[in-house]
């Protein structure tokens, strides 16, 4: 399995569609996924995307509203909140109704009490099984970084409601990737061994 992340690594369609067709022609068994924010995914670009060779796909849904999409996001224009959000569900509902049996899917939720309510999340499920109650569903766990740095963590009993809500919301398949799962984001300062630097440049 290659996992093929970001970033956002739909914003370079001719890059990654030629990126799947040069690996899937290396080796037709491999299986490659492409974890996206599925905010400029549009239906032939979905449909490219698995006949160039992609095998599984997850794409975040962050919301159902525009005000909570800004939020979460940052996006500070509401109608390009909007274009971006109504982008993400058409093509989670074109991945579901088109490819399930073909394509393996997991549709992700970012969760974090102060970005995104429990309303919302209920809300996020209902939709998602109205689609189909067998999608499975990741609660990512969100890790404050970057411009969230002060954000305290999630406490556990509100990621727990956040998942029993998916499964209220009539969803069937749920998982948590709490902050247990993955480390958390690093900002590029992090990476830098300040112990060479010099006069503000990198020293070799």
């Amino acid at each position: 399995m290659l996992g093929i992340s970001g970033g956002e690594p739909t914003l370079n369609r001719r890059w990654l569609t030629g990126l799947l067709k040069e690996l899937s022609h290396r080796n037709r068994n491999l299986a490659i996924q492409i974890d996206t924010n599925a905010s400029i995914l549009t239906k032939d670009y979905v449909d490219e995307l698995y006949f160039c060779g992609m095998t599984h796909i997850s794409p975040d849904i962050k919301a159902i509203s525009a005000e909570s999409f800004m939020s979460i996001t940052g996006v500070e224009d509401r109608q390009l909140a909007q274009f971006y959000l109504d982008k993400s569900w058409e093509a989670v509902k074109h991945i579901v109704n088109d490819y399930t049996g073909k394509l393996f899917y997991a549709v992700a939720i970012p969760y974090h009490p102060s970005l995104n309510s429990l309303e919302e999340v209920y809300g996020i499920g209902e939709r998602l099984a109205s689609l189909n109650k067998d999608i499975d569903v990741n609660l990512v766990e969100y890790h404050p970084a970057f411009r969230a740095r002060g954000i305290p963590p999630a406490s556990k009993e509100m990621v727990q409601r956040a998942v029993n809500l998916l499964y209220d919301a009539g969803l069937r398949n749920v998982w948590l990737q709490g902050s247990e799962d993955a480390p958390s984001p690093l900002a590029p300062e992090d990476l830098v061994d300040y112990s060479i630097l010099k006069g503000g440049k990198l020293m070799s």
